[in-house]
């Protein structure tokens, strides 16, 4: 049976949890592998790669730059915390709490963010193509510049979002709430934004297609947004 989440918790507050935990740290902030840390830890032996952090306390805690690619931080605790230009590709942050962390430049390519608390993050060009947002909170994050193109953001939570020059070619955007968010400049190509709420966004020079989709009460045009016609398509 797998260890419930307040297990993992549980786990990295005792004496033992505490030393493995700053070892983990220690070996990050020089590129050192860092999974030798916690071999024999409670509960590492469910994950196959080893890079266990589930549950784990890294608030404002100083990765800049660290190699996550792959690690599971399902339930961890990441608020406040200094994620510029880490490598979490294929990283599992679900139902992570990130609000407030700094991940400009970051890379999470194919990372699950389903269920994390990401509110007033800043992603600021961060390559976010092909990530997991399902029902996540992203009430005031920063996507400034962020390659989100096929992303799952159905049901997502971007109020007051600042989404400006955003690449969401092809995301799912079905049922978003985008109210008061900026969506100034974003790429909309090939964008489903079905049943989405748009009360209040910003639409101005927003670039769309024939291939867009947009909610059935959306004035897009008299609001500003481009059509785009025989455009090459967004990387």
């Amino acid at each position: 049976m797998r260890s419930t989440i307040e297990e993992l918790k549980t786990r990295w507050e005792t004496d033992e949890g505490k030393k493995r935990l700053q070892k983990v740290k220690a070996a990050l902030l020089t590129d050192k592998l860092w999974k030798d840390a916690l071999l024999g830890f409670p509960g590492v032996e469910e994950i196959d790669s080893g890079l266990d952090l589930r549950g784990a306390d890294l608030s404002r805690t100083n990765l800049n730059g660290a190699n996550l690619n792959g690690a599971n931080f399902n339930g961890a605790n990441l608020s406040g915390a200094n994620l510029r230009g880490v490598n979490l590709r294929g990283a599992n942050l679900s139902c992570a709490d990130l609000s407030g962390a700094d991940l400009i430049d970051a890379d999470l390519l194919g990372a699950d963010l389903s269920g994390a608390d990401l509110s007033d993050a800043d992603f600021h060009r961060a390559h976010l193509r092909a990530v997991d947002f399902l029902g996540a909170n992203l009430h005031g994050v920063d996507f400034r510049g962020a390659n989100l193109r096929g992303a799952d953001l159905l049901g997502a939570n971007l109020s007051d979002a600042d989404l400006r020059g955003t690449n969401f070619h092809g995301a799912d955007l079905i049922d978003a709430d985008l109210r008061g968010a900026d969506l100034g400049g974003a790429k909309l190509r090939g964008a489903d934004l079905g049943g989405a709420n748009l009360d209040g966004a910003n639409l101005r020079r927003a670039l769309y297609d024939d291939e867009t989709q947009w909610p059935g009460n959306a004035d897009y045009k008299t609001a500003g947004a481009i059509h785009l016609v025989d455009q090459p398509a967004d990387e």
